[in-house]
């Protein structure tokens, strides 16, 4: 049976929320962004929600979006994420690869880069402060979700402007439309793959420890707890001259297409899972619009982990014989 501390989100069953519109409708959902300004960012530098990073802007067309943000968005852009691989992630469910190819050949048509995913991180400005004389800034932001691009990017005014595109947000559809499996079977799945992830997890971070000096285990350190915790505080928060919220629902049902605070406690979860794993691993968790999934290939990538660090020790104890 899952622990009394990864059932928090199995009081009640959410709905499944419809997704929204694509931009061709003649009716524009609510949870639909007329204009987002995209910052380009390699799949390296990917933002999760619950995340925080802190960036510097210098370029005139990184300033036109911080300023066109904060006045018309609420501070939020959009990490545009480019790929060099376009290795597939489970198909049914991640961003397709029809959905892929005519982005591709949306891009292309626009004389645009190719490999770029057809969504892109929703990151939000939280701070920003003066750095040196010659006009740096550096920007604290979060990550809030995703948004899957429903135009392709232009720039604004000139060759080298700010990319501006059409979006609409990205949730997750929290309980798959199997019908052989009920709504209570797959909150208790969610729950057990988190409860594995948090012992993954903390095997990992014996093992490294073991085998590098304590002020080089940093992938490992924080717990699961404490990462979901971080994250909840940074979703919360508001701005600096405002209370936080108090609870996610305030902050992120038009984002996350939640239907309460459990399903929204669910998702935070599922992506604090993801936060110590490898790129190429944070990627696919990226696409995945599945709570579950994502739980169930943190865990698959943990086990994967572990395993390595375990070879490791063996291989060190072999050569200290």
């Amino acid at each position: 049976a899952a622990s009394q501390s990864h059932m928090l989100f199995l009081g009640l069953a959410p709905t499944r929320r419809p997704v929204a519109p694509r931009s061709g409708s003649p009716h524009l959902a609510s949870d639909e962004l007329s204009e987002l300004l995209l910052l380009p960012s390699s799949s390296t530098q990917l933002v999760l929600p619950g995340e925080r990073r802190r960036l510097l802007f210098r370029k005139p067309d990184e300033m036109e979006m911080l300023s066109h943000s904060v006045t018309n968005n609420d501070g939020k852009f959009g990490q545009m994420i480019s790929t060099e691989s376009q290795a597939e992630t489970v198909a049914e469910q991640c961003a397709g690869s029809e959905e892929r190819m005519r982005m591709r050949m949306s891009f292309a048509a626009a004389g645009l880069p190719q490999q770029v995913e057809p969504w892109v991180a929703l990151l939000q400005v939280m701070e920003v402060r003066r750095i040196n004389h010659d006009g740096a800034l550096a920007i604290e932001v979060k990550g809030v979700g995703r948004a899957a691009l429903e135009s392709v990017p232009a720039r604004v005014r000139r060759p080298d402007g700010v990319l501006r595109a059409a979006a609409s947000f990205v949730g997750d559809e929290l309980l798959s439309s199997d019908p052989n499996s009920s709504a209570l079977s797959q909150f208790l799945d969610l729950a057990e793959h988190m409860e594995r992830v948090e012992e993954e997890l903390d095997a990992c971070r014996a093992l490294e420890g073991q085998l590098l000096e304590p002020e080089s285990c940093a992938r490992f350190d924080v717990p699961l707890r404490e990462q979901v915790q971080t994250g909840r505080t940074a979703l919360l928060q508001r701005g600096l001259d405002e209370a936080p919220a108090v609870m996610l629902m305030e902050q992120l049902q038009p984002v996350w297409h939640t239907s309460c605070d459990i399903e929204a406690e669910a998702q935070l979860q599922s992506w604090a899972a993801c936060a110590c794993l490898g790129g190429e691993a944070r990627l696919a968790a990226f696409r995945l619009r599945s709570t579950p999934a994502r739980a169930a290939l943190a865990h698959r990538e943990l086990r994967r982990l572990r395993a390595y660090l375990e070879t490791e020790q063996r291989l060190e104890r072999e050569l200290r014989r």
